[in-house]
């Protein structure tokens, strides 16, 4: 027995070791191993070329300037930034930037690979179950509109019958404005009477939800949703997503869902207010951490690791944010679809300071003069 016991354990024990190195989330750029390397060659360092202004990259103070002292913008007194030389190990593009392995250490630059994994929403929605006369009311309209036109399409009157479809056709599409289904015209032309569960309760209630415009994307019709009740918290009601408004509200930029749920005991009342759950599966896909992008608002960028302090700007292409299981923990990811490799590294924090050395370094190629005997800034340069 004891040994069939240390037999588990060492098995464990590698497995363990395996499981960890599989889960590598990127390059090791924190202080730690930069002072493991302290007393190691280090091949990525590049001597100083000269020392520029963030704000007036034209500076340019040479580095035995820099150590005689002068460590300021003569312009605007700002703290000066070096500009490292290009790296030889690599061709770098124009939106390629080169970072010190101390910067990276100080700025604990951390990255994660891309790798698909199953994505989802889950979506959390105040809800109030319906009263609602209006809809009720515009049903009892329908249900009449219906029946004065089967009387009269067999007529002879063709007058009769155009004012009788007109009136038809008005009363179905304030149903639809009103985020009435196909599948529930049906179910109220086969029943044949409007909705009372619309004005008191009944074993199924109406549920609406509201939620956010960026979250339209993912509510299907059919999706099963939980739903709890203050009346008693520990009870979860089980509905379904009937229908889904196809007008936004202009004013909270809400979609509103309706949603039947089985009302046990009646407990659910008209204008009581619910807490609603929903999720929907998206289902595989390459995930890129949300903490990766930078949004301009115009375009989602991200910084690729490429090794050895080199790191490159894409463009990515996503879909609406999303959540996925990664380390046994909930995180947020955009699914990826375009800008950046299955593999691939990817910045998930620290890429703040990369994208600042990397306008920096564009700003000094773009103003590659020196300041004039004046002082001043080349012609054309603007603030």
């Amino acid at each position: 027995m004891k040994k069939t016991i240390i037999i588990l354990i060492a098995i464990i024990i590698v497995l363990a070791a395996v499981f960890s190195l599989s889960r590598q989330k990127g390059h090791d750029y924190s202080m730690k191993a930069q002072e493991e390397q302290t007393n190691k060659p280090n091949q990525d360092e590049r001597k100083i070329l000269y020392y520029t202004c963030g704000m007036h990259p034209s500076v340019k103070i040479s580095p035995a300037d820099y150590e005689k002292g002068v460590k300021d913008c003569p312009i605007c007194h700002m703290a000066l930034t070096p500009v490292y030389e290009k790296n030889k190990d690599m061709e770098m593009d124009s939106d390629g930037v080169w970072i010190t392995s101390s910067e990276l250490a100080l700025a604990e630059v951390q990255t994660e690979q891309i790798r698909t994994i199953t994505l989802f929403k889950e979506i959390e929605a105040v809800g109030v179950i319906a009263y609602d006369p209006e809809l009720r009311s515009a049903q009892e309209e329908y249900l009449q509109a219906l029946k004065t036109y089967d009387k009269v399409i067999k007529s002879q009157f063709e007058d009769a019958k155009e004012r009788a479809k007109d009136v038809l056709d008005s009363a179905k599409i304030k149903l639809e404005l009103l985020g009435l289904s196909n599948d529930s015209l049906k179910e109220l032309e086969k029943r044949g009477e409007p909705d009372k569960s619309l004005i008191l309760p009944q074993d199924n209630m109406w549920v609406y939800a509201h939620i956010y415009e960026y979250e339209a994307s993912w509510p299907q019709k059919g999706d099963k949703v939980k739903i709890k009740s203050s009346v008693d918290p520990s009870f979860v009601f089980e509905g379904e997503i009937k229908s889904i408004e196809p007008v936004l509200k202009e004013k909270s930029r809400t979609l509103r869902l309706k949603i039947i749920a089985k009302n046990k005991d009646r407990i659910l009342k008209p204008n009581m207010y619910v807490d609603v759950y929903l999720k929907s599966i998206l289902g595989q896909a390459l995930a890129l951490p949300k903490e990766a992008v930078l949004d301009t608002g115009k375009r989602k960028i991200v910084y690729v690791d490429l090794g050895k302090g080199n790191f490159q700007l894409r463009e990515v292409i996503t879909g609406p944010l999303a959540q996925g299981i990664s380390e046994n923990e909930k995180e947020e990811f955009y699914p990826l679809i375009e800008g950046v490799k299955e593999g691939e590294f990817v910045v998930t924090k620290g890429n703040f300071l990369i994208d600042s050395q990397s306008k920096l370094g564009a700003a000094s190629s773009a103003y590659g003069g020196t300041l004039g005997e004046d002082g001043q800034m080349p012609a054309g340069h603007q603030h």
